[in-house]
């Protein structure tokens, strides 16, 4: 999907799908060429894992019919999945929301199809087929085949012509939906009046005054979180609205469990960080996907030509689009306030804790901040940023994951006193420094833990003094009962140092990637010219018999 279903709304957000209709192309020739260009890339892709999987043959490894139905099995998905995204790029507006349609949609097929064949298994042949699609099913299919000793090759057949015929009619379906509506469609677009993004609010405010910072002033009250249509903010904003809900709901069941059962602190504690952690990190979401729309809609929308022209400074720019990344999760934040506080007045937060999770959480969306407005400044599109900046904060979050696991793998093959503590180390440093859900996790502690942590620390100074005189055994002990929240502090003292290099690199390469040159200083300051005895320009162009 996001190779191919950005394809024609792209050509929207250019404005050149109007060139296109009116030559002598064919909605068909349109549709098709754009997805055989898009396909073409993907099916490179897939085919170079072929040679490795068939030299596995003389390893004794796979069977070739199951290489073969796997790789059937993927051109199938793809050309599905393809066809939905070329759908949903002819219906949306912005390459972003036909990405995003078309993953919502894939994944409500699967969770629709699997509760469909859990309630209605062989009883209805319609819905069968309609669950012929889902890889999962499949998959499952046969490794059933497989444990009953039939073998996966026995099944094999009827699955894959099942999956064949549903993708294959999705495939059609879509295409020819797509190739129908094209022109209709664009032209229904093109002569709608153009609105204001849309907004779900209970009640209409009027907006502040404008104030000594205007670029601010813009980035907190005009600007929308995301720019959907009313249809697709009405379904995100009704979604919010139902989490939100649900959420209270569970506190307050939690609430009446805990009291019920006489241990309140440690079932808000629960609470607190089951639902507030997944909170937050929608909310550091947020900032990313707002920071790195930031710049590159300014351009889409032909606007950034407007603030390259203003009297505003570079650094002006890009403070304000950075303080507005961060604000835009601003109405998110104050359901979390009030889960802090329902937490701490019910013992599941430590009080101290409540600065330490503010702390991690203005360190992580400063990061990621910085990391939108950089990709949004250098991308020219604010769908290659957004897709770069999810790319890297799945690299960052997860990456990392797998070069531990090679070096948990290689100090088990030597398994010493010295060895497991470097992997204990490791594990430790991978949980609480690299990745920040878990960091936010573990520093949403209650009492108990906070007592329990204090003794470790206590123990810890002791056992310094102890290993300062040869005893490196006993430090080694207090270090690990301390190494998770020094592992967090590592990791935060790294992410504020990468949001501080990130923004310098933004704030260096603004000029060279706008070309916009710093403004004089007495135009920045105008009420401090006087001060330098700066000369007039009017009067100097006088002087000279001619205008400036």
């Amino acid at each position: 999907p996001a190779c191919v279903a950005g394809a024609v709304a792209e050509e929207k957000e250019r404005k050149t799908l109007d060139y296109l209709l009116t030559s002598d192309l064919q909605p068909l020739e349109i549709v098709l060429g754009k997805l055989a260009s898009r396909l073409a890339y993907l099916a490179l892709l897939v085919l170079t894992g072929l040679p490795v999987l068939g030299l596995l043959q003389f390893l004794g490894g796979v069977d070739p019919q199951l290489v073969l139905a796997g790789f059937a099995a993927t051109a199938l998905t793809m050309f599905s999945l393809a066809g939905l995204g070329i759908l949903n790029s002819v219906l949306a507006a912005k390459p972003r929301t036909a990405i995003l349609l078309t993953y919502a949609e894939a994944i409500l097929y699967l969770a629709a199809s699997m509760a469909l064949h859990l309630l209605a298994w062989g009883k209805v042949p319609l819905l069968d087929w309609l669950h012929a699609g889902n890889i999962i099913l499949a998959l499952r299919s046969l490794r059933s085949a497989a444990a009953t000793g039939a073998g996966p090759t026995a099944v094999l057949p009827t699955l894959l012509r099942d999956y064949a015929l549903f993708h294959g009619a999705v495939t059609v379906l879509c295409l020819l939906t797509a190739t129908a509506v094209l022109r209709a469609w664009s032209r229904w677009q093109a002569s709608r009046r153009s609105r204001r993004s849309f907004r779900i609010t209970f009640m209409p405010r009027r907006r502040p005054r404008v104030g000594r910072q205007p670029m601010v002033w813009k980035e907190l009250y005009t600007e929308p979180m995301f720019r959907f249509g009313r249809i697709t903010m009405a379904v995100v904003g009704a979604l919010l609205y139902g989490l939100v809900l649900l959420g209270a709901f569970g506190f307050l069941c939690l609430f009446m469990l805990g009291s019920a059962r006489g241990d309140l602190a440690e079932t808000m504690n629960a609470g607190v960080r089951c639902i507030g952690t997944p909170l937050a990190c929608l909310m550091l979401l947020g900032v990313a996907l707002h920071a790195a729309s930031s710049i590159s809609a300014e351009r889409e929308r032909q606007t950034f030509d407007s603030l390259l022209s203003s009297p505003l400074s570079n650094e002006a720019i890009l403070r304000a689009k950075w303080i507005g990344s961060i604000a835009s999760v601003r109405r998110l934040g104050w359901y979390l306030g009030a889960i802090g506080v329902v937490g701490v007045f019910t013992g599941g937060l430590f009080p101290l804790a409540v600065p330490l999770l503010l702390i991690a959480w203005l360190i992580y969306a400063s990061f990621l901040a910085s990391l939108g407005l950089t990709f949004s400044l250098f991308c020219c599109s604010t769908t290659r940023a957004t897709v770069w900046t999810l790319v890297t904060i799945v690299g960052l979050t997860g990456g990392h994951w797998l070069c531990g696991m090679w070096l948990n793998l290689r100090f088990a093959s030597a398994p010493t006193r010295g060895n497991t503590d470097h992997a204990t180390w490791i594990i430790e440093l991978q949980k609480y420094a690299l990745t920040p859900p878990l960091t936010l996790y573990l520093l949403a502690f209650d009492s108990n833990e906070a007592e329990g942590g204090l003794h470790d620390v206590d123990d810890f100074w002791p056992t310094y003094h102890k290993w300062s005189s040869g005893r490196s055994a006993y430090w080694r002990k207090g270090l690990l009962s301390c190494g998770r929240l020094l592992a967090a502090s590592f990791g935060l003292g790294c992410y504020a140092v990468a949001a501080w290099v990130l923004w310098a690199v933004a704030r260096q390469n603004f000029t060279q990637v706008t070309g916009r040159m710093p403004l004089p200083f007495h135009l920045l300051r105008p009420e401090r010219a006087h001060f330098l005895r700066l000369p007039d320009p009017d009067q100097t162009a006088k002087q000279r018999g001619g205008a400036r």
